[in-house]
């Protein structure tokens, strides 16, 4: 997930860009931007989840569990 996290950081700081842009023509090129930069993030999850054999929101919902501090496998399978 590191790519597509990559990706959105990069889209987060077109939207900033287009929100600075001094000009109607530069604000719709960062949006444009950022709309890119969000579909490849996109594209990433789904090839990582197509290569783990898992569906995006299934990886989606393990990253979440990482960032709060839980591994994901609470070891309870099985019992």
């Amino acid at each position: 997930m590191e790519l597509a996290d990559e990706f959105r950081n990069r889209a987060q700081r077109c939207l900033k860009l287009a929100q600075e842009a001094p000009t109607l023509e530069a604000q719709t090129h960062w949006l444009a931007m950022a709309q890119l930069w969000f579909s490849l993030a996109q594209h990433a999850e789904e090839q990582d989840a197509a290569f783990l054999g898992k569906t995006a929101p299934q990886l989606a919902a393990e990253e979440n569990g990482k960032e709060n501090g839980h591994s994901g496998d609470n070891g309870e399978e099985g019992k």
